[in-house]
């Protein structure tokens, strides 16, 4: 019993020392639990993807207008809510700045999305160009009901987080 004890130990230490890393590049457990948390948001990333792209098109840089569009397609309700709160304009409408370069001012480029890649945690970085300012936003991920939903998002320095 004691040696099980002693084995069970040695086996998880290597995890617990490096659990606030990713464990890609350590123990063989920690790679395998790590990849299998990951695989149902890999396997469905361009998805993901296209809804994230749409969603800036729509919402965030308004270089689209779709009549059908719906935000709660890849936003929960949560964070609709923290976006809807965050707005501190005098009209009702969501703190889509918070999700760019919160710039006002650039030059005459369009402002689009340049890449959506997958991140570590079920994470997404956007990468984009808002009026020439380069940036890129965090977005955490959350399944809900069996799709990815954005549920968080880095902002800018200096604004309140969401």
């Amino acid at each position: 019993m004691k040696y099980l004890l002693f084995l069970s130990a040695l086996l998880i230490q290597p995890c617990v020392a490096i659990a606030q890393t990713p464990c890609t590049n350590h123990c063989t457990s920690c790679k395998i639990q790590f990849q299998l948390k990951d695989t149902a948001f890999n396997e469905t990333f361009p998805a993901i993807e296209k809804k994230i792209k749409d969603f800036y098109a729509n919402i965030v840089f308004h270089t689209q207008h779709d009549t059908d569009y719906d935000i709660n397609d890849i936003c929960t309700s949560d964070f609709i809510k923290r976006l809807i709160a965050a707005n501190d304009l005098d009209v009702p409408g969501y703190a889509t700045w918070l999700l760019r370069s919160g710039m006002q001012d650039g030059d005459d480029t369009p402002s689009r999305v340049l890449s959506v890649k997958p991140g570590a945690n079920n994470t997404v970085i956007v990468n984009w160009t808002d009026m020439g300012h380069k940036g890129s936003t965090t977005l955490t991920m959350t399944e809900s009901n069996g799709q990815w939903k954005i549920n968080g998002a880095t902002v800018p320095v200096g604004f309140n987080p969401l």
